[in-house]
């Protein structure tokens, strides 16, 4: 049962946050049992490397890596940020952004290297946390934030490139089309606004989602006009036209979706959902093939496998686990 209805899965990861923090969990708490274990911080993000052996899952606990396909915890990296909320390699796989920060403070943004696992620099100017993270291309990356407020960010001096503003709540997920000059974001507000990355233009905004938008993600090997796939609060998944404005259909679902990610081949999409449930979408049809059981809870973080069409879910207490897509 949700306790929380009125409050945005964003905003439900901190408070379930702060309250672990007043409990004063330690690290010994966090080892006993990785996948099952009685209390843990939830899973907030999820990537696999792009060699598709490792996992990185994030939560109040720092950068937990896994082995795939087994699942076993290998080592954990710590972060400065305590509140992470998204994750992102760089198009070559080299560096990992971190981003996150402090609710109502500052968002940061944090680029490891991925081989040492060490901190290479923490990209600042956020006033609150940082949910969303999208890499321009090996030098520059897009952040969103809780702020309202986008960012694209010079990685290497650390300057901003560019400031984006037009949504009236927080942000909540970001993605390059595959020109790398046209960013599409979602937020709070119900809205998925289309940008110029060079002049921070609003091309257009996009209005059909009737509650928060949480999550986009753009179809790859398209040869047609580039595609994305949006979900909601209102139990849709939503297909986009951005570089024209157009919705091409939507697919309704009878759960709330919090995240969305297309299978490799671009036939399917997998959406998440509140009810701890995977559904796999026909984006040609519209139709729901099958529905996969993934964990007890929320799941808030999902990531499809580089080379094949397992999908790893986390979410709520710290779950972890792998669906095969056959």
């Amino acid at each position: 049962m949700n306790l929380l209805p009125t409050i945005s899965p964003i905003r439900q990861r901190l408070l379930i946050l702060i309250i672990i923090s007043l409990l004063c969990l330690t690290p010994s708490v966090f080892s006993e049992d990785v996948h099952h274990p009685s209390i843990m911080p939830p899973i907030t993000a999820l990537e696999l490397t792009k060699d598709g052996k490792s996992i990185i899952a994030s939560s109040q606990a720092g950068l937990h890596i896994y082995d795939y396909p087994t699942l076993t915890l290998q080592r954990t990296i710590k972060v400065k940020a305590h509140n992470i909320h998204d994750l992102a390699f760089s198009p070559d796989g080299k560096l990992l952004a971190v981003g996150g920060g402090n609710p109502s403070v500052e968002g940061t943004v944090e680029i490891l290297s991925w081989s040492k696992g060490t901190s290479l620099r923490v990209l600042k100017g956020h006033r609150d946390s940082v949910t969303a993270l999208s890499w321009q291309d090996s030098s520059s990356i897009a952040s969103g934030s809780l702020d309202r407020q986008i960012i694209i960010f010079d990685i290497q001096k650390g300057t901003q490139i560019q400031v984006f503003k037009g949504h009236s709540k927080g942000v909540s997920s970001l993605c390059f089309l595959n020109d790398s000059n046209t960013l599409v974001s979602t937020g709070i507000d119900q809205n998925i606004r289309v940008w110029n990355a060079t002049t921070g233009e609003l091309l257009r905004s996009l209005n059909n989602h009737t509650m928060r938008v949480h999550d986009l993600a753009l179809r790859p090997n398209n040869s047609g006009l580039p595609m994305v796939a949006s979900v909601s609060d209102d139990q849709t998944v939503r297909f986009w036209q951005p570089s024209i404005g157009r919705m091409v259909k939507f697919a309704r679902v009878k759960a709330a979706l919090l995240n969305v990610a297309w299978l490799n081949n671009g036939s399917m999409v997998a959406a998440a959902s509140n009810d701890g449930h995977v559904y796999i979408i026909n984006p040609d049809t519209v139709e729901v093939v099958t529905v996969h059981p993934a964990i007890d809870g929320w799941i808030y973080a999902m990531s499809v496998h580089p080379t094949n069409s397992d999908i790893i879910v986390g979410g709520s207490n710290g779950q972890i686990n792998r669906i095969i897509v056959k």
